[in-house]
């Protein structure tokens, strides 16, 4: 996706990476404030077309971190967007919209455009999957995640910047399995040896070999043991 929308990107002039947030949420509000971002972000755009003859070309992803500490979730938007200026006018009426948004945690910086770290930055992932301390999340977190990203659009283009296709993903190389053949078996139970027999007289548990294996470790174990606790009490005289 960096391949493919940085040529495009470019063609815009000035690029700016422009972050805007809101406060975080409990999981079971994650869904509907990811909702309600995305609604946000188009009333901006209608707002500064109609309104300010302003139309704001870019691109837009979502991504959702997790703060295990407080057990809350962290709906965010990531933009590379044209001009400083529309840049400024997307983050003032963000502030508008949103009254609980605080002005310190949104964030405007130029994008050198010939270092393509600065497009991987915005195409990377949806979600860190890891926490701060790089704790990975749980399968819980992931589903809360997942669950409110699911049917929304994680990229989206807007104003003359186009679709790029997606490359199709590499497919898997075939693997050949070489089956065992199915066939009749007749097994008998022998009582000495706690197994099944088979016409050779093959066991099929090997029972008295795992029993024996099963009595070394327990007896290793046993004079271990006795030899740390008698270690223990010549230390324990000496001291006296």
């Amino acid at each position: 996706m960096t391949n493919g929308y940085k040529a495009p990107l470019q063609e815009l002039g000035n690029l700016y990476f422009v972050t805007l947030t809101r406060p975080n949420v409990k999981a079971r509000q994650l869904k509907s404030e990811v909702a309600k971002m995305i609604k946000g972000f188009q009333r901006i755009k209608d707002n500064l077309r109609k309104t300010y003859g302003i139309k704001l070309n870019g691109i837009r992803k979502i991504e959702i971190t997790y703060n295990e500490q407080a057990d809350t979730y962290h709906p965010h938007f990531h933009f590379i967007q044209s001009d400083q200026k529309h840049a400024y006018a997307l983050q003032k009426l963000w502030l508008d919209q949103f009254s609980n948004a605080n002005i310190k945690a949104q964030d405007i910086r130029p994008i050198n455009t010939t270092n393509d770290d600065s497009f991987i930055e915005l195409f990377k992932y949806a979600t860190k999957e890891t926490t701060k301390s790089g704790k990975s999340y749980t399968g819980e977190v992931l589903h809360n995640i997942y669950s409110a990203l699911e049917g929304k659009r994680i990229y989206q283009t807007y104003g003359t910047l186009k679709k790029v296709k997606e490359p199709a993903e590499a497919k898997a190389e075939k693997s050949v399995i070489n089956w065992i053949e199915p066939k009749m078996d007749i097994w008998v139970w022998d009582n000495d040896k706690k197994d099944w027999l088979d016409e050779n007289n093959q066991e099929l548990v090997r029972t008295l070999d795992h029993e024996a294996t099963e009595k070394r470790i327990k007896k290793t174990l046993i004079l271990q043991s006795y030899a740390t606790n008698k270690n223990h009490v010549k230390s324990k005289t000496s001291n006296v």
